[in-house]
C-alpha cells in the first residue's frame, strides 16, 4: 500500500460525514464551520484531486484541484447530479467505471483526458458506505 491508498484509505470516512452533511437536495449541516473549513482546507492543499458522489450520483465533495479539472466552480457541482453537471458523461467509459464500483463495491481503476486542462489523469475508483471517492492522479507526462 502507497501513500496515495493510504490517503484514500482516510478520506473514506469522511465521506459519510460528507453525505449526512448534504442529504438529498436539503442541506443538514451536522459540520460545524470550523470543521468545515478545516477538512476543506486539508483537502484543498492536496495536489491531487479528490471527488465524492453518493450513490444517487449526486456530487458531495469536491476539492480545488478537482474543480479545476473539472472546469467547475464549487456551485456548479455540489449538490447535483453527475449527469447533470456532464450530460455527455452518460454511457461513456468513466461512468460505467463509477457505476461499477459502486454496484460490485469493488475499487476499479480509469484513465481520463481533461479537456478543460488539456492532461490525462488516472482515477482511482473507491466504494465506501456512502458512494463512491474517485482520486485523479495526474499521468499527463507518462503519456
Amino acid at each position: 500500500m502507497n501513500h496515495r491508498d493510504d490517503l484514500i484509505k482516510d478520506i473514506q470516512p469522511l465521506t459519510g460525514l460528507l453525505y449526512s452533511s448534504l442529504r438529498g437536495k436539503k442541506h443538514i449541516n451536522i459540520l460545524t464551520p470550523a470543521i468545515q473549513k478545516a477538512l476543506q482546507n486539508i483537502m484543498d492543499g492536496l495536489s491531487d484531486a479528490v471527488v465524492i458522489i453518493d450513490y444517487e450520483m449526486h456530487y458531495i465533495f469536491a476539492n480545488k484541484k478537482a474543480l479545476q479539472i473539472l472546469g467547475k466552480t464549487k456551485k456548479d457541482v455540489i449538490g447535483k447530479k453527475v449527469t447533470d453537471v456532464f450530460p455527455l458523461i452518460s454511457g461513456q467509459p468513466m461512468h460505467k467505471k463509477m457505476i461499477e464500483s459502486m454496484q460490485t463495491k469493488k475499487s476499479l481503476h480509469h484513465e481520463y483526458f481533461s479537456d478543460s486542462v488539456h492532461k490525462w489523469f488516472s482515477i482511482k475508483f473507491h466504494p465506501s458506505r456512502y458512494g463512491l471517492v474517485m482520486y485523479y492522479l495526474d499521468i499527463d507526462r507518462q503519456k
